[in-house]
Parts: structure tokens; sequence; C-alpha cells
């Protein structure tokens, strides 16, 4: 029995997205998973800085009295970005129904209450980086510059799981609700 060029295909998808979705180090999540000293740039991946731009391209031309981070927009757009690389887990696209909140709404509050995303909001600077990115992705510039797009090797994987905890070295867990 031989591989088929298709099977091979569907295997390497399947790969890339087990890669892709690994907390540790998948491009899903970290702007260089393959960083000098480890994956940098927790929640800035690629994917998320796209998926966020195109809810600041739909919002350009709004007035609101303050401008803030867009937290659920950030939140939402993790929450996609995870359920678009699960569609391709067998390496063909499952339809998994309408992006909701029967869908996908105990998804997105895990993302909400996560570790993770309380950490990145506490930390001003990388919400500015993330809109900076954004901003470069929107006026054409690349948002990838200098990264590396190889999803890593681990053999662990987010696959079936809710919210990871993805944080940058320099952010400790924090255990406390003070945070």
């Amino acid at each position: 029995m031989s591989i088929t060029s298709q099977d091979k295909g569907k295997a390497a998808i399947i790969k890339y997205v087990k890669d892709a979705l690994n907390p540790a180090n998948g491009a899903a999540y970290w702007a260089d998973p393959d960083g000098t000293n480890g994956p940098e740039g927790a929640l800035l991946s690629q994917f998320i800085v796209k998926t966020l731009a195109e809810h600041v391209k739909a919002m350009e031309g709004c007035i609101l009295e303050e401008q803030h981070f867009p937290v659920g927009a950030f939140i939402l757009s993790i929450t996609a970005v995870m359920r678009a690389f699960r569609m391709f887990t067998t390496g063909a696209f499952i339809n998994a129904g309408p992006f909701s909140k029967d869908n996908i709404g105990a998804l997105t509050t895990e993302w909400q209450e996560s570790p993770s995303v309380k950490t990145f909001l506490a930390k001003p600077h990388r919400q500015d980086k993330l809109l900076r990115k954004v901003n470069k992705h929107l006026s054409g510039g690349s948002d990838t510059e200098g990264v590396n797009n190889d999803a890593g090797n681990n053999q662990h994987s987010g696959l079936g799981k809710g919210a990871h905890i993805i944080m940058d070295h320099s952010s400790p867990l924090r255990y406390d609700d003070d945070a």
C-alpha cells in the first residue's frame, strides 16, 4: 500500500495545525515561535494580527469618545484563530458551523478569563505593540518581518483543549486574582 500525494498533503496539514496550536511555541499564538531564547511575542502572531486588523478596518470612521484597546475584538481574534486551525485538524476542512455564541461562547470565555490574556492586558506596551503591528499590516507593510514562521516540532498539542497559558518568558505566572 503506497501513500498518495494527497495523503502526504493531509499529513503535512495535520502536522502544521498540530504544531501551530502548540501553546509552547505554536505559530497560531507566537510572533516568533523560534526566537533565540525560546518563543517570543505571546499573542502577537501574524494570524492574530491579521484577524484583529479586519476588525480595526471595519471600525474605521467610527467615532468614539475614548480611544482604548479593543479587548473584546482581541479575545475574539484569538478565539477565531484557534477555531480556524482546529477546523483543519484532520487535514481537510471540518465545517464547525457558524462563529456564534453557541459554537464558540465557552472558548471565548475561557480566553477572556485566561492568565495569558489577563497578563497581556496588564502590560500596555504589549497592547501598543499589537496595535502597531495591526496598523503596519493595514498600511500594506509586513507584520512578520524577521520572523521565522516554522511552527516548531513539539510533540504536545493544544488540539481539542480550551484556552492555553501563553506568555513571554518575562511574564511570570500569577495565581492571585489581584493581578
